[in-house]
């Protein structure tokens, strides 16, 4: 990723609330990573910890992502 490349909310939060809810569904109560355009997820994990192991594995700088979770429907997060 070039260091110039920098996070457009606005492009972010449309992609986002776009990304199809099917592709969605296998990554239910997971942390995600997405790109900066809101359109790929990068990669995933359990945890945080686990998340960011991941990315690092992959060589790709947490800094240049945007972390979010997934929630899973069908769970109770209280």
């Amino acid at each position: 990723m070039a260091a110039a490349e920098e996070l457009d909310y606005l492009t972010y939060t449309r992609n986002r609330a776009n990304f199809p809810e099917a592709e969605l569904e296998r990554y239910w109560g997971r942390h995600v990573a997405w790109n900066f355009e809101g359109t790929r997820i990068l990669a995933d994990g359990a945890t945080m910890k686990e998340l960011f192991a991941r990315l690092d594995e992959m060589g790709i700088d947490p800094c240049a992502t945007v972390s979010d979770f997934i929630r899973d429907p069908d769970t109770s997060y209280i």
